[in-house]
C-alpha cells in the first residue's frame, strides 16, 4: 500500500507541475526555439549604425521569450501542491523555471556547441534580468528589462565595426569582454533580486 500510495503522490505532483497557465507561453516559446534551431533563419536587424546590415539567427532573438516565460514559471506551481509534495516549494518552481531554459540550450546543441553555449549564455543573462525586474515591479513587469535591452541592442547597439560591449543579446559570437559583462550581469541581477527578497521577508 506504501508503494501504491507513493506512486499516486508522485502521479499527483507531476500533475499539479504540468498545469497552470504558466507553462502554456513557456511551452510555445520553447516549441518555437524548437523549430528555429531545425529550419535556423537568420533575420536582420533594424540596426541604426550599420547601414550594411546585420542579422542574427532567430533562435537567438527567441531567447527572450523563453527567458521571460520561464521567469514566469516562478509564480506556480499551484497553491495546492504542498499536500501532493514533501519537496521545498522553491526548488520545485526553480525546477520548473529551469526547464525551459535547458530545452532550449538542448535544442541549439546540433548547431554546435558553440552555438549552444551561446543560447545558453543570453538565455541565463536575460532570465536574470526578467528575475531582478519580478523582483521589483512584479510579475506582470519582468518582460520589460530584456525587452528594452534586447530592443536597444538590435537597434543601436551594432555599428559596421561590429557588436557593442552591452549590445551582447544580438552577438552571435560574444567576445571575451561581452562574456565578462554577461557574466557580471547575472551576478548583479541575482544579487539585488535576493537581497530584495531578504528585505521584503524583513518587513
Amino acid at each position: 500500500m506504501s508503494l501504491r500510495r507513493a506512486t499516486l503522490d508522485r502521479l499527483r505532483t507531476a500533475w499539479t507541475l504540468a498545469r497552470g497557465w504558466s507553462l502554456l507561453p513557456a511551452a510555445l516559446a520553447v516549441a518555437g526555439a524548437g523549430v528555429a534551431a531545425v529550419l535556423d533563419p537568420s533575420v536582420p536587424l533594424p540596426a541604426y549604425f550599420a547601414p550594411r546590415g546585420y542579422a542574427v539567427p532567430l533562435l537567438q532573438l527567441l531567447t527572450l521569450p523563453v527567458a521571460v516565460t520561464a521567469v514566469l514559471c516562478l509564480e506556480e506551481p499551484a497553491h495546492e501542491l504542498w499536500r501532493t509534495s514533501d519537496r521545498p516549494m522553491r526548488v520545485i518552481a526553480a525546477a520548473r523555471a529551469l526547464v525551459p531554459l535547458a530545452l532550449t540550450t538542448l535544442a541549439a546543441l546540433p548547431l554546435g556547441l558553440t552555438r549552444a553555449v551561446t543560447i545558453a549564455v543570453v538565455l541565463a543573462a536575460l532570465a536574470a534580468e526578467a528575475l531582478l525586474l519580478r523582483r521589483f515591479a512584479g510579475p506582470g513587469l519582468a518582460w520589460m528589462l530584456p525587452a528594452l535591452h534586447v530592443a536597444g541592442a538590435s537597434v543601436f547597439g551594432v555599428t559596421d565595426e561590429g557588436v557593442q560591449l552591452w549590445a551582447w543579446p544580438v552577438a552571435v559570437e560574444p567576445s571575451p569582454p561581452q562574456l565578462v559583462l554577461v557574466a557580471v550581469t547575472i551576478t548583479a541581477c541575482l544579487a539585488a533580486a535576493h537581497r530584495r527578497r531578504r528585505g521584503a521577508g524583513h518587513r
